[in-house]
């Protein structure tokens, strides 16, 4: 098997399977219904990614001050909103490396 099929029903488990999963660890394939988990997992990558993505977040926020420190009660909403799209690079391409060189095997 390979990182991109399920071993269960041998189906191609697609990049939005492993992006939806609150954990990367934790990946329930919608087909089969069955739990899923890399191996070996790249942790060493996703903290540097992770650490990257805050890094990057902490000097937007910095460099745009005024825009983000608005009295509106919908700033926050758009403040997490804006977060999530920042890590959505992240997270493809973690989803990119994870199935090209991990293997997907069942919990």
């Amino acid at each position: 098997m390979n990182g991109k099929h399920c071993p269960i029903c041998n189906k191609d488990i697609g990049v939005l399977a492993i992006m939806k999963a609150a954990f990367p660890t934790r990946i329930a394939y919608p087909h089969c219904k069955s739990g899923l988990v890399y191996k070996p997992f790249p942790w060493l990558l996703t903290s540097i990614c992770l650490a990257i993505y805050l890094a990057l977040l902490l000097l937007i926020i910095l460099l745009y001050q005024p825009v983000f420190f608005i009295d509106h009660p919908l700033a926050l909403l758009i403040q997490i909103g804006f977060a999530l799209l920042l890590w959505i690079p992240f997270e493809l391409f973690l989803a990119k490396v994870l199935r090209s060189q991990s293997v997907l095997s069942a919990k």
